[in-house]
This record gives structure tokens, C-alpha cells and sequence, in this order.
């Protein structure tokens, strides 16, 4: 599984990639995590969406805010 952590380099992007390796490695999930940070690159790849956002295999999952960590472990493992 590919996942990809969407927005620019801030602080609350920055949160959001370090839960999401943090849940991936918890739930011991195979799954390779990018950060796609261009905005180029992401409105190519995504059209317009609202950042920080959340895919997994290039379906928006989360997008606009940081989801609870418990909301991001439910749906990570339901993906697992």
C-alpha cells in the first residue's frame, strides 16, 4: 500500500506525517509512506483539495484538518 501525506512543509503537516509513520509502524502495516509537498504535484496528482490531506493508494482518505489519532488508526486498519 502507498500512502501520501499532502500539504506543505509546516508544523501541522509535519504532525500529520509523524502520526501516520507512527500508526503504520504500530499497526505493522506494509505500507510505504510519501510526502507530497509541491503544489504543482499535488494539484496535478489530486486536483484541488484542502491540506493537510491523507491518501492511500491515491484515494483521499482525510483532507482539511488532522483526523484524531484514533480515527486515523481505525481507518488505517481497516485498510491493513
Amino acid at each position: 500500500m502507498r500512502l501520501e501525506v499532502i500539504g506543505r512543509i509546516c508544523p501541522d503537516c509535519d504532525r500529520f506525517y509523524q502520526m501516520t509513520e507512527n500508526i503504520v509502524r504500530d499497526l505493522h502495516m506494509n505500507a510505504e509512506i510519501q510526502r507530497i509537498t509541491d503544489t504543482k504535484d499535488i494539484l496535478k496528482k489530486f486536483g484541488m483539495i484542502h491540506v493537510p490531506a491523507l491518501a492511500a493508494d491515491g484515494k483521499i482518505l482525510f483532507e482539511g484538518k488532522i483526523p484524531a489519532p484514533e480515527k486515523l488508526k481505525d481507518k488505517l486498519a481497516h485498510l491493513h
